[in-house]
């Protein structure tokens, strides 16, 4: 494009309409204002008039990017360069123009990406640096310079102040230059991702990083590449992985001096583990636990760890005394931590520690002393002393942890005092649970009996009316006949009494029988021959040998009771202790007579019994016989001696035999007068009304008082009985006596 001294166009080739959009037509003899934006335009007139009145021979301007109209209405950005040129006397300016559109929006965006870059790498909070291949370091965010605590300026000014910081692994090992992960990648050209690594920055503090490395090459290059290697701080979640880590270690800490302590009464064995865990938690020096005897001193129970020689471990061994009276620790003391120092312990402090170990301690360079006071019952129960020679104080955390231990301990012991008053506390409750049990197994059986007791008695009545008739009237039979009827009449009644006293085991002693004077030798002798089937004829069927003795150094023993209730005891004994021998045996029936007691034994040479077996030998309705026991006789006799105001004792061993002791009230202290025998009146003939439903009963019973020479009439019911009672009124012939059954249909 060629343009006068005026400002108008006066040539314009085809690359100039291509460019501009004009027609070469359409330009031509125009000013140059057409092609430029108003805002440009009078200072490009300025420019061209000064440029022509200079009468320059240099070009008008240096080339420079320019801004034209395009036809279209559109910009177009044009790189210009304009040259003076004189033709026919006239000077022209020859303007040389490129299209730059595309390479200025492709710059701008350029600057656009580069600030926007920038600004990112700027606000990231990981530190970024980029190291050329020299490993010098030629840039680096914000963020690194606070990570690292150095400026920008200096780490771009000497490298080496980062190569020279102190690195360490997590595990506290040295972590060489070499290994750093932009050295790795420089050398490798692997990235290296995630690497921790723990670096102490000018001011002496200790960061830990995590570090990415990649290398940066720029695509088609043969230049050595850079690395860019970014970094976070991970301080916080280190030490809080650590403190996790530590606080999990804790846990499992207490929770295995819990478990172990549970259930122990050895004070030995309770401070050994308590001593391992922790020692193990903490790397004390030496620690040491003592239990409160009085509260005086407390005795050692455990060092740990202990010398190898088993020579003294700072002067102290397990059972020396301490000389720290429990009372010192008052209660805003007790189960809480106290750490001294020496110095703490040279004002004095010691006296609350281990007194006299203040020159120990020094000599052994123990830097500080933990004092743990552990109190379940109000006072100092149990005393811990941890001595540390790497540390003079203990973090919050460490001390919160000892004090949970404190506390799972004071539980602990606590725990062993409320067991041990829960175990007795349960001991009297089955026990009284038990006698309950069996005082209603008892009591049911009473029920269960009185349903029954008017049938048997009914059934058994016949039996000793006659028996007793026989033996009243029948005088010329000879002595054997009479002494068979008599054991007959003497069974008979036992059964009777048997069926009452099914009721009676638990009945106060005044609501039973009346007592009477029992001559002991005559009541052995009448259990030897009513048990003789038992221990005689059965065992030798199975040619088994078994002998009952009777031991009486007094001849003329005697008690207060109920004869049938206590030889029906004695029977019961004998019994079992026949059950006891299957292979034969001496059963021995002894009486004594002591100074308060009068004493009757049964021993047996049988099998014995275990300790569940006697524990359980006195529960009515317990047996080892299987089907052939039922589990009363020894019950029964336990609920005749109490109702004797007596007792009941069995000494036993299994395979030694079985001794079961019955001591009665002496005649001086039963405070029971016997019943004498003060004869019979002789009745005159009486006229008797019998009711009884029972026909057996009804007519041995009248046949009974016919011969006593009274006039008896009998009826079968209770309403019969009315009616005839009525009719001997009418008839002016009342009845003297009327018997009945009290309960009847």
């Amino acid at each position: 494009m060629v343009v006068d001294e005026n400002g108008r166009i006066v040539y314009v080739n085809t690359r100039i309409e291509r460019i501009l959009g004009y027609r070469r037509d359409t330009l031509v003899g125009r000013n140059l204002d057409v092609l430029l934006p108003k805002k440009l335009r009078k200072t490009h007139r300025r420019l061209v008039r000064k440029s022509f009145r200079d009468r320059q021979s240099e070009p008008m301007a240096p080339d420079k990017d320019v801004t034209a109209l395009h036809a279209d209405g559109n910009l177009v950005a044009l790189d210009v360069a304009t040259h003076p040129i004189e033709l026919s006397g006239r000077r022209f300016a020859l303007a040389i123009v490129h299209d730059v559109t595309e390479r200025r929006r492709a710059e701008t965006a350029g600057r656009r990406n580069n600030t926007r870059y920038q600004a990112i790498v700027d606000v990231l909070a990981e530190g970024i640096v980029v190291k050329d291949s020299d490993g010098r370091i030629i840039e680096c965010n914000a963020s690194a310079e606070r990570i690292l605590g150095v400026s920008r300026e200096r780490l771009l000014r000497d490298s080496s102040i980062v190569s020279g910081m102190k690195t360490i692994h997590e595990d506290g090992s040295p972590f060489p230059v070499e290994e750093h992960p932009s050295a790795v990648t420089l050398r490798t050209g692997r990235a290296q991702t995630d690497v921790v690594m723990g670096v102490e920055k000018p001011d002496g503090s200790l960061c830990w990083l995590s570090v990415n490395s990649a290398l940066c090459v720029e695509p088609g290059s043969d230049e050595p590449a850079d690395v860019v290697y970014s970094f976070t701080d991970i301080t916080e979640r280190v030490e809080a992985t650590r403190q996790l880590e530590r606080r999990l270690s804790w846990t499992a800490t207490r929770n295995a001096i819990s478990r172990a302590v549970a259930g122990r009464t050895d004070v030995a064995s309770i401070g050994r583990v308590v001593l391992e865990n922790l020692h193990a938690a903490l790397g004390y020096a030496v620690g040491v636990v003592a239990f409160y005897e009085d509260d005086e001193r407390a005795k050692i129970s455990s060092i740990y760890p202990k010398s190898e020689d088993d020579e003294p471990t700072m002067g102290l061994r397990v059972g020396d005394p301490i000389a720290v009276r429990s009372t010192l620790f008052s209660p805003p003391l007790l189960n809480s931590v106290g750490v001294f120092t020496l110095d703490d312990l040279a004002e004095g402090s010691q006296d609350l520690v281990l007194s006299g170990l203040f020159d120990t301690l020094a000599e052994n360079r123990i830097e500080s002393v933990a004092v743990m006071p552990v109190s379940a019952s109000g006072t100092c129960d149990m005393l811990i002393g941890l001595a540390f020679s790497d540390r003079t104080r203990l973090d919050e955390n460490e001390t919160d942890f000892l004090s949970r231990v404190m506390e799972d301990l004071r539980v602990a012991l606590r725990n062993e005092t409320l067991y041990a008053e829960l175990e007795e506390s349960y001991r009297n409750l089955k026990a009284a649970h038990d006698e309950l049990v069996s005082h209603e197994r008892l009591n049911a059986m009473g029920r269960m009996a009185s349903g029954i007791a008017h049938d048997i008695n009914n059934t058994l009545a016949p039996i000793t009316l006659y028996a007793g008739a026989l033996l009243e009237s029948e005088t010329d039979m000879g002595p054997r006949a009479r002494r068979f009827l008599k054991t007959i009449l003497d069974a008979a009644r036992d059964i009777e009494n048997t069926v009452g006293r099914l009721q009676q085991f638990y009945r106060k002693p005044e609501q039973t029988a009346v007592r009477e004077l029992v001559q002991v030798a005559k009541l052995f002798g009448q259990v030897v021959d009513l048990t003789r089937p038992k221990w005689e004829a059965m065992p030798q069927k199975k040619g088994v040998s078994i002998e009952i003795r009777i031991e009486m150094p007094d001849e003329n023993v005697t008690l207060i009771g109920i004869d049938s209730e206590i030889r029906e005891a004695l029977m019961n004994l004998v019994f079992n202790a026949v059950d006891a021998m299957p292979d034969g045996g001496t059963v021995t029936l002894r009486a004594l007579n002591r100074a308060e007691h009068v004493v009757l034994e049964v021993e047996d040479t049988g099998v014995g019994m275990n300790e569940e077996q006697q524990a359980r030998c006195l529960e009515p309705f317990y047996t080892t016989k299987g089907a052939d026991g039922t589990g009363l006789g020894m019950a029964s006799a336990y609920g005749v001696m109490q109702r004797h105001g007596g007792g009941l004792t069995v000494k036993t061993e299994e395979g030694e035999g079985t001794v079961v002791t019955l001591w009665f009230p002496s005649l001086e202290t039963g405070g029971v007068e016997p019943l004498l025998d003060s004869g019979f009146e002789e009745l005159p003939e009486l006229y008797i009304l019998a009711i009884d439903d029972n026909k057996a009963l009804r007519e041995s019973l009248r046949l009974i008082l016919e011969m006593d020479g009274h006039r008896v009439e009998s009826v079968e019911s209770g309403e019969a009985g009315v009616e005839r009672v009525r009719n001997a009124a009418a008839e002016n012939r009342a009845f003297d006596l009327v018997i009945t059954d009290l309960g009847m249909p």
